[in-house]
């Protein structure tokens, strides 16, 4: 399917984010002039922040998990100093949560292959939601099983 027709096929179910993406939404929403600096985004422009937003805007429900939240909170912990966990509490009021637990996923090849977050996000997203991620390697390893996904610099190249 086309990057439009899954867009169509999934606004009214749900859009779940990997972590990265996460982090550029937050961070973005919180000081654009960090995107492109901080560590976690240097393969990130504040263009990407906007395109990012452009994208989810026809989705119904942002769609997250303990997992991503807990790492989003983890790889983002050197801008508590800041204001940005306001930014990142109002985002999370925003998403819609959901429970994969670990031991459902943990004896998987899946798990063996990509972790525990991308596996609960594989597992959430199999027929639910679309799923979408800046990893080429785990978005081929979803596409293999039949999930449905989009390569975020996809979207970015297709912007140009």
């Amino acid at each position: 399917m086309t990057i439009p027709q899954l867009i169509k096929k999934y606004e009214r179910r749900g859009l779940l984010l990997d972590t990265v993406l996460v982090v550029l939404l937050v961070v973005g929403a919180h000081d654009r002039k960090l995107i492109g600096r901080d560590k976690r985004l240097t393969k990130y422009i504040p263009e990407d922040f906007d395109l990012l937003i452009s994208f989810i805007k026809p989705f119904d429900k942002l769609i997250t998990t303990p997992n991503v939240l807990t790492e989003t909170n983890n790889l983002l912990g050197h801008l508590f100093a800041t204001d940005f966990p306001i930014k990142l509490a109002q985002y999370i009021e925003l998403m819609d949560e959901h429970y994969v637990s670990s031991k459902k996923i943990c004896n998987t090849e899946l798990f063996r292959n990509v972790g525990i977050t991308d596996t609960v996000l594989a597992d959430l997203a199999k027929d639910q939601y679309l799923f979408v991620t800046d990893d080429l390697r785990l978005a081929g390893k979803l596409e293999k099983r039949n999930i449905d996904v989009i390569n975020f610099n996809h979207v970015r190249m297709s912007a140009w």
